[in-house]
């Protein structure tokens, strides 16, 4: 029987608990003593859950897992955005994604407000 971790599901819930990770390290910039030494109790449990899955991982998965998580909280504002667009909006962001995927230039014209 195979011990091996892969897919999608994974790096999903890598992502999350490093967003949390972020997040949680945003939140101790301000917070006072008491917070942060909450904050820090809460990053040694989220650290665990991910170390915990991504030690299990052979070289190649922890390699994309490392790339893919880098800018968590950039992926996670970026969904944000996407999901307070209106449907016509998304379906223009993922043909410029598409476009860029394909190593495409695109130029863009200011909207106009008529």
């Amino acid at each position: 029987m195979s011990t091996a971790i892969k897919g999608f599901e994974i790096n999903a819930y890598l992502h999350a608990i490093n967003c949390a990770r972020q997040y949680v390290e945003l939140a101790k910039i301000d917070a006072g003593t008491n917070a942060k030494r909450l904050f820090n109790s809460h990053l040694a449990k989220l650290n665990f859950l991910y170390n915990d899955v991504y030690f299990n991982l052979d070289e190649e998965a922890k390699a994309a897992i490392k790339k893919d998580t880098e800018d968590s909280i950039v992926l996670d504002s970026i969904h944000e955005m996407l999901v307070t667009m209106e449907p016509e909006e998304r379906l223009l962001v993922e043909d410029f994604t598409k476009g860029v995927k394909r190593g495409e230039i695109m130029e863009f014209e200011p909207k106009q407000n008529y």
